[in-house]
C-alpha cells in the first residue's frame, strides 16, 4: 500500500509540472503564431498531460480503494 501512496503523489507532482509547461506553451501560442515544430510540441505536450491526468486519476482511485 505504501508504494501506491507514493505513486499517486509522484504522478500528481509530474502532472503539475507538465500542466504548467503546457500552460506556458498555450500562452505563447496566444501571443504569436507558432512554428510547425512548436505546434507539434504543443500537441505532444497536451497528449502527455492528458495521459498523466488519466494515470493520476487511476492511481488515486486505487489508493482510495474505489478502483479495481
Amino acid at each position: 500500500m505504501a508504494e501506491q501512496d507514493i505513486r499517486w503523489l509522484q504522478r500528481l507532482s509530474n502532472y503539475e509540472r507538465a500542466l504548467a509547461q503546457l500552460t506556458r506553451a498555450v500562452e505563447l501560442a496566444r501571443t504569436r503564431p507558432l512554428t510547425e515544430l512548436e505546434r507539434q510540441g504543443l500537441i505532444q505536450a497536451f497528449e502527455f498531460v492528458f495521459e498523466l491526468a488519466w494515470n493520476l486519476m487511476k492511481d488515486y482511485f486505487l489508493y482510495q480503494g474505489s478502483y479495481r
